[in-house]
């Protein structure tokens, strides 16, 4: 089943009930636009503590086998996205099906599976395979664009260097 945010991630009906309310209030097509944009990635990141205890002795695996250099296609605040949620992000290039390791062990926490086409146009930026994983401080970290058939279930625990997916041009 192709799916991005589930239901029961979000709350979906408490969101169409807000968004009822805010319709019936008059509110313009742009500015429920704007409230959804905003809402459904708060939803999706509701899993994750308000005020994290950053462990600052963590250490992270670069989230690929490390005797291998790959380039950096965009980094931190890119031109092209890596905005807001997702402006700490790294976008690495290397060939589709490549291991994907956790950077640092925790609970996964969310799985989006069943995409397959490319990231390209912007149009499907929101059809990305994913893996978000939940780390003991409060932090999390993101695997993004990866190739359909993630190996891994929201609630299963995954320590560093296990594998979550596989690289893929997904979102």
């Amino acid at each position: 089943e192709v799916s991005h945010w589930r239901a029961e991630d979000i709350d979906r009906d408490g969101m169409l009930r807000a968004l009822k309310q805010r319709t019936e209030a008059g509110e313009s097509a742009d500015s429920l636009a704007a409230w959804l944009n905003a809402e459904m990635p708060s939803r999706w990141c509701a899993f994750a503590p308000i005020a994290p205890r950053v462990d600052g002795d963590a250490r992270y695996l670069l989230p690929f086998d490390s005797r291998i250099n790959w380039i950096v296609g965009q980094g931190v605040s890119g031109a092209y996205s890596h905005t807001g949620l997702e402006e700490f992000s790294f976008d690495f290039v290397m060939p589709e099906g490549t291991p994907i390791p956790a950077s640092r062990g925790g609970t996964v926490a969310r799985v989006v599976d069943g995409f397959t086409r490319c990231c390209l146009p912007l149009g499907r930026a929101h059809e990305a395979n994913q893996v978000v994983v939940l780390h003991a401080d409060g932090t999390f970290a993101s695997y993004v664009h990866l190739r359909r058939g993630i190996p891994v279930t929201p609630g299963q625990s995954v320590a560093a260097g296990e594998r979550v997916g596989d690289s893929g041009s997904t979102g």
